[in-house]
């Protein structure tokens, strides 16, 4: 030993050999440990993938829904594949969006509605809404709310009645601008349509989704004013 340290070369083998007995036994755990998160990873990925693979039966699961004019780029998504029906399904979300956009009111976003409704109906019900709204009918929404009021929808029920026809209970409440509720009111709405969906269904390729009402509906089926 003294001849060791006599040639400075004790504590270069005490450290050799605390290297050998500890350092390099750590850096291989490590290492191992690394590879072996790496190789789990890798291993999720690939059941992940799998199971993707597995799970889908041919059928599109999701659909967009949202105003398919330029009047509003909104889009959501709604999974239906828990519904019986897919077509149906579909055109009832479209249906809901269609009645909301149509029975609300909002003075500031009145140019906008008006556009939606052109975009999405044929001239018949468009010249049936300008109509409604007109100063001169005397249930026009103008001359009722002006801008001092707002009206929200809710969908109670909605249902397919038959092919490309779909029937829905709604409710209307028209709000102050302090937000008090002032009236609640019931209507039954009947719409018909058509549509391109037959033709996406066979080319997912296609997603440009034409959706017209052809007819539109309002029978008035409760009133209640609040204040």
């Amino acid at each position: 030993m003294q001849s060791s340290l006599e040639q400075e070369k004790y504590f270069q083998e005490s450290f050799e050999w605390f290297f050998r007995k500890y350092l390099i036994p750590l850096n291989e755990i490590s290492v191992l440990i690394i590879l072996n998160i790496f190789a789990s990873f890798i291993f999720l990925v690939i059941c992940w993938d799998v199971l993707a693979l597995f799970s889908f039966d041919g059928k599109q699961k999701n659909f967009i829904n949202g105003n398919y004019s330029n009047a509003d780029k909104q889009v959501k998504f709604f999974n239906i594949s828990k519904r019986e029906n897919v077509e149906n399904s579909f055109f009832q979300i479209i249906a809901e969006n269609y009645i909301k956009k149509i029975e609300s009111y909002d003075f500031t976003n009145l140019k906008k509605q008006i556009d939606f409704v052109q975009n999405n109906s044929s001239s018949e019900v468009l010249q049936k809404f300008l109509q409604y709204i007109d100063n001169k009918n005397p249930s026009s929404p103008i001359l009722r709310y002006f801008d001092l009021f707002t009206k929200e929808v809710e969908i109670l029920q909605i249902n397919n009645i038959s092919n490309n026809n779909i029937k829905a209970i709604i409710q209307t409440k028209a709000f102050s601008l302090n937000g008090t509720l002032i009236e609640l009111l019931d209507y039954e709405i009947q719409l018909s349509y058509i549509s391109n969906f037959q033709l996406i269904k066979k080319n997912y390729e296609n997603n440009q989704i034409n959706f017209t009402v052809t007819d539109y509906k309002q029978t008035l089926l409760k009133v209640q004013i609040l204040e």
